[in-house]
């Protein structure tokens, strides 16, 4: 018998060698997939992932981090909510002063972009997902969805801190 080892890259075909690369590839996608996805969570939270303990913080947590909730407690127990963190339930919280759903998705969407069903004040977290969810029925990728999202989101927070949108 020949001295012949499959794990060894230096018998590789080049069909081979290119399928090993290709799986090498895939994997530093996965890896970067899930730490946006994991920051996506923290961020969720509203955990200041931009902070230096925020940081420690997202690399330490080991709970579910589909339990934005627990999430949020452990993180406000350190005291690492950013400033629009909400500190309390969302049911006991009285309403914010933000701007209205029409306002906000005509300045993500551009003129024409007209609120579902004439609503003018729902909440910024339902407008996000709102957008999140119509852009998937629309077919588009989940990176652009969530694109969509963090635009809902980030357009109100300019709103809200009174700084005009940079024209796109």
């Amino acid at each position: 018998m020949a001295d012949y080892d499959e794990q060894d890259p230096e018998n590789d075909t080049p069909v081979i060698r290119q399928l090993r690369e290709k799986l090498e590839e895939q994997g530093k996608q996965l890896k970067a997939d899930a730490g946006a996805r994991r920051e996506l969570a923290f961020i969720k939270a509203g955990v200041d992932t931009s902070s230096k303990q925020g940081q420690y913080f997202l690399k330490a947590y080991e709970g579910d981090l589909s339990d934005i909730e627990a999430l949020k407690t452990e993180a406000g127990e350190l005291g690492l909510l950013g400033a629009g963190a909400p500190t309390v339930a969302p049911e006991t919280q009285p309403p914010a002063s933000e701007p209205t759903g029409s306002v906000v998705r005509t300045e993500v969407a551009g003129p024409g972009a007209e609120a579902p069903g004439g609503e003018d004040n729902v909440p910024v977290e339902q407008r996000a997902k709102e957008a999140f969810d119509a852009a998937m029925n629309q077919g588009a990728t989940f990176e652009d969805a969530a694109a969509t999202w963090f635009n809902v989101k980030a357009a109100s927070k300019l709103k809200e801190l009174g700084v005009a949108p940079h024209p796109s």
